[in-house]
């Protein structure tokens, strides 16, 4: 499988050219007549350990099927190195990557389409499955199976918040930066850590009814409304209110939570199966739902999915199919979800986890948000366009800039890149 240089440049962006192939070997680890997949996967820590432990338990079995399970970092980290790996022709087998790492990747021609897998002799009812599972789906074709479905999810400390009088998490954002903040925030701690990024943000446009209909590729980035709200949000880090983690902050925003130094945060639901061996007893860990805004309340969604990537052989390719399977039957799919505190998206796995859903209500609470959710920007799926908001969002943030005008250089830069990927933006009335 070859892909053009004038693509890779395109898909890969300046974010790629600076990354070195994997130092892991692939040379083969299997038993002498196994098909070997190699499988890049996007989980670190605990969720990493338990990969390689369904990697293990796979190829124990009598099936002549070896599973090379390699950690490649997080998902943006997986999908670049994809993206390089396909110009030096040397792509796993198999990927584990984010929802919105993938569009890029199978849009570029890197991803085998799951169609014939899904629907046949030896394939899985997609009936049993909820909506997420067809967030796998691009351009008429099944790319991704749906695995970790999450959104994020705002997390709070119970006994901060019952000091300053307040109960529960901010039902709107207008509490949020009007009251919480001023109430939460002491000498010794901040009353929010900001996790950078480009996932949770989007409902600061969604929320007041900016870019909800994006099927057209909408490009309205510099919006007054979303312009306000990073505002607001920079003027409560100037003041003191939130923290924008450093390098030094060990475990970013959920460190500075778990460690008492924050008040709250917003993160992954798939914190919510380990945030109290972090916070360690030092407090109550509860979460409650994004704040809403003028326009309502809207919740990215996220989480990841397994692919199989083109030109691999037909026993490669039905090796892998397998072991996608065995991650998805109830008994491994159970595991996966205590562990990581994502949303069950199978009849099967929510059967198997239904008294760890009732021993621990925050879960529940994290399936309840799900009504809100949505999956990301359009100009989200693009390699490129995540890269652009993540670069523009967290500067905002960071640092003193003028808001305004970083979020137009934004827009502009968006126009381009949705052009260049072989699309015409829809643009605001001027």
């Amino acid at each position: 499988m070859t892909i053009s240089r004038r693509n890779f440049i395109k898909l890969a962006g300046a974010t790629s050219a600076a990354l070195s192939l994997p130092l892991v070997s692939n040379v083969s680890l299997a038993a002498q007549g196994d098909v070997n997949v190699v499988w890049w996967q996007a989980h670190g820590g605990a969720l990493g350990e338990l990969f390689t432990t369904f990697a293990q338990e796979f190829s124990e079995l009598d099936n002549g099927i070896t599973i090379q399970a390699e950690y490649q970092g997080g998902y943006t980290d997986t999908m670049n190195k994809v993206i390089t790996s396909a110009a030096a022709n040397a792509l796993p087998d198999m990927l584990h990557v984010g929802d919105g790492q993938y569009p890029p990747l199978a849009r570029n021609n890197l991803l085998l389409p799951l169609d014939d897998l899904v629907s046949g002799p030896n394939g899985i009812n997609l009936d049993e499955y909820s909506e997420p599972v067809y967030r796998g789906v691009l351009d008429g074709s099944m790319y991704q199976l749906a695995y970790g479905v999450s959104t994020p999810i705002y997390y709070f400390n119970v006994e901060a918040l019952e000091e300053a009088g307040l109960d529960g998490a901010p039902e709107t954002w207008d509490e949020f930066f009007e009251e919480y903040l001023p109430a939460l925030t002491t000498e010794d701690r901040f009353a929010f850590a900001y996790s950078p990024g480009s996932w949770w943000q989007q409902t600061a446009y969604w929320s007041n009814g900016v870019m909800v209909d994006d099927e057209n590729w909408e490009i309205d980035l510099a919006n007054p409304a979303a312009v306000s709200w990073f505002e607001r949000m920079q003027q409560a880090r100037i003041n003191g209110q939130v923290k924008f983690p450093s390098p030094t902050d060990e475990g970013g925003a959920a460190g500075l939570f778990s460690s008492g130094n924050a008040a709250m945060t917003i993160d992954s639901t798939g914190l919510i199966g380990n945030v109290d061996s972090l916070v360690g007893g030092a407090f109550t860990a509860q979460v409650g739902f994004l704040p809403g805004g003028s326009a309502g309340r809207f919740v990215p969604s996220g989480g990841n999915g397994l692919s199989i990537t083109t030109g691999v052989s037909d026993e490669v390719r039905d090796a892998a199919w397998e072991f996608i399977k065995y991650l998805h039957a109830p008994e491994q799919y159970a595991r996966y979800l205590e562990l990581s505190g994502y949303i069950p998206i199978t009849e099967s796995s929510a059967a198997a986890v239904a008294d760890i859903l009732e021993a621990d209500p925050r879960r529940q609470v994290a399936i309840d948000q799900f009504e809100f959710s949505r999956w990301h920007m359009r100009f989200h799926t693009l390699a490129r366009g995540e890269q652009a908001l993540a670069n523009a969002w967290n500067e905002c943030i960071q640092t003193d800039v003028n808001v305004q005008e970083r979020l137009q250089q934004l827009q502009e830069e968006a126009i381009e890149i949705v052009r260049d990927a072989g699309f015409e933006p829809t643009l605001p009335e001027s």
